[in-house]
């Protein structure tokens, strides 16, 4: 006959008390012949999670709110109502940060391109790669979109907020972000999986 166990933890003070309904009937109880975590209502912890699974998912849109302009050649926001705050649960996991663009916007001359990229705020990009870019020439209402996987390392650990950001290889000439006509939206997403 196999056992039931019942072991405290050794340290802590907090006391566990199993308790059963007010009822009438006899209820049975049969656990599962495997090792695992016991499912409550607070939900399922993030380190409970097999590997690929979403452990935590944020993100951010920017509506239609008139042509968002720019000619820098360095990396410029578009808008600070595309950032997300995030805290990683575990640094073992990894980071995918991805945006995407209903309408990616138009450029005035046929020599210039608008690049796009996702980057924290403070610290920059995460590496030196780009992740979109869009032209060259003319008017461009095509949906654009991109993505980077990153590990915990890079990111870590620490509490990061992150943008859109744009630029262009010609600082004299203008690019449109998020081009009105075109009823632009723009979302700017992170996941965090689990390794």
């Amino acid at each position: 006959m196999s056992k039931v166990a019942i072991k405290g933890a050794a340290t802590g003070t907090g006391v566990f008390t199993l308790e059963s309904p007010a009822t009438n009937t006899d209820r049975t109880l049969v656990l599962p012949d495997e090792a695992g975590t016991v499912l409550t209502t607070a939900g399922v912890p993030a380190s409970a999670m097999p590997a690929g699974s979403v452990v935590q998912h944020k993100y951010a849109i920017l509506y239609p709110s008139g042509d968002i302009s720019g000619s820098s050649s360095t990396y410029t926001e578009v808008s600070s109502d595309l950032r997300v705050s995030f805290q990683m649960l575990d640094t073992s996991n990894y980071i995918v940060l991805k945006f995407s663009t209903t309408s990616s916007g138009y450029i005035t001359t046929g020599s210039t391109y608008l690049f796009l990229d996702v980057q924290d705020i403070n610290s920059g990009p995460f590496t030196s790669d780009t992740m979109a870019f869009i032209g060259p020439g003319g008017s461009l209402a095509s949906p654009a979109s991109g993505t980077r996987i990153i590990t915990g390392a890079v990111w870590g650990g620490s509490s990061r907020t992150v943008s859109l950001y744009f630029k262009t290889n010609n600082s004299g000439n203008t690019v449109y972000a998020n081009w009105a006509g075109s009823l632009a939206m723009m979302f700017v997403e992170v996941m965090e999986i689990a390794a």
